[in-house]
């Protein structure tokens, strides 16, 4: 979702995650205001993606619903 600050954004990512299929434990959010975020994602390969991914938890034998806030550069 794109827009201005202060909109809503966040509040509705919860909320569509909430009202989905996905249980909490299947539920990953990552808010890139957090600084170790920022350094943890910023990587060239989707190996050391996946890699992160799986230490924080992700099981990929499973769906999961990752939710990536603040992303924006």
């Amino acid at each position: 979702m794109l827009g201005t600050r202060q909109t809503g954004k966040t509040t509705l990512a919860h909320l569509l995650a909430k009202d989905s299929s996905y249980s909490k434990d299947e539920t990953w959010y990552f808010d890139f205001e957090d600084k170790q975020y920022r350094q943890l994602f910023n990587t060239a390969t989707i190996a050391s993606l996946k890699q992160i991914l799986r230490l924080e938890g992700i099981d990929f034998n499973y769906q999961n619903l990752l939710i990536f806030d603040e992303i924006q550069g």
